[in-house]
């Protein structure tokens, strides 16, 4: 009997080696021809097909693998998680192998020693049903075993991000400006602190003019609600918090200013990892300003009248340090 079949079991490391070698036997002989069927949905196309795994389990029983037609097997992918669904007879009696590796390649191996187990187990039980008369002395010989094992840990991240951006609303209608940040991500959360800071602007006002600058910090935190493999979707908010600064010249009377900016934003970035250790987001955002100084002079008005909310649109580029 397959005791214990219900159980759910994340998939553990397992050798590289061993699968390379079973691919070299498998290339050098006639390709064993599979006895159970084998389905990969959407995203695990990159998971073993029923020749592989049929080869694979020849390997590790020393023996054809016939007579396990009830067998289906179904891989998938969803986020950062591969799985395989083991199935047999009804969809009631199911196994099903969890792993967070990069690759389908630890969780094919693992799927295929798992079956050899089970085929090893359906010819100990048929061996027992055609002898019933023949004692069996001791306990049984096939005994489920009972693990507690952990769920598997959240991804965590070390990021550092540099990038260039577009505001607009703040010193002028448009500015160019730059952002950094360091933060740190676990699972679907992630947070920042860094520095936004926009080139100076030149307003002219009568016979003079005024240069208004902006270094602002920032505080940010972001929830994905939607991520795969190598896209993940935030929605973040947080605090910019700076010193807005207008020099005067030109004028009968110069001076320098300056005042607090504050704004809270309302942010949607779209995050696209190509490798492990690297990603490029892309954000935009709406910054209310609750604290802003439009710079002018007394009877020639402001350089600039600041909306109550600006825009922000970023792109930046991320470094990431897993473990």
């Amino acid at each position: 009997m397959m005791a214990g079949f219900d159980a759910r079991r994340p998939c553990r490391g397992l050798s590289l080696g061993a699968v390379v070698l079973a691919s070299l036997l498998g290339s050098g002989q006639a390709r064993a021809q599979p006895s159970f069927t084998v389905d990969r949905a959407a995203g695990a196309e990159s998971c073993p097909n029923a020749e592989w795994l049929a080869a694979r389990i020849e390997t590790i029983r020393s023996a054809k693998e016939r007579g396990h037609a009830e067998y289906r097997v179904t891989f998938t992918q969803a986020g950062e998680e591969f799985a395989a669904s083991i199935t047999a007879g009804s969809p009631e009696r199911r196994r099903t192998i969890l792993s967070r590796r990069p690759t389908c390649v630890a969780l094919g191996e693992a799927t295929a020693v798992t079956l050899a187990l089970l085929f090893d187990s359906d010819l100990l039980q048929a061996e027992q049903e055609a002898e019933p008369h023949q004692p069996v002395p001791g306990p049984a010989l096939v005994t489920p075993a009972v693990a507690l094992v952990a769920p598997p840990r959240a991804p965590r991240a070390a990021t550092l991000s540099v990038g260039a951006a577009g505001l607009a609303g703040a010193l002028d209608a448009f500015s160019l400006a730059g952002t950094a940040e360091i933060g740190g991500a676990i699972g679907r959360w992630r947070a920042g602190v860094g520095v936004l800071w926009a080139l100076a602007q030149n307003h002219m006002l009568g016979p003079g003019r005024i240069r208004e600058e902006l270094v602002s910090g920032l505080v940010r935190a972001c929830y994905s609600p939607w991520q795969r493999q190598t896209v993940r979707v935030d929605l973040c908010s947080g605090a910019y918090a700076g010193a807005m600064t207008g020099n005067a010249s030109g004028f009968t009377t110069n001076g320098r200013r300056t005042s607090l900016w504050l704004a809270l934003p309302a942010e949607v970035a779209l995050a696209y990892r190509p490798t492990r250790y690297f990603a490029w987001e892309l954000s935009a955002a709406a910054l209310s300003q609750l604290r802003r100084d439009d710079f002018g002079i007394d009877g020639l008005g402001a350089a600039y009248r600041s909306p109550v909310v600006a825009a922000l649109l970023s792109l930046r580029a991320v470094a990431l340090r897993l473990w």
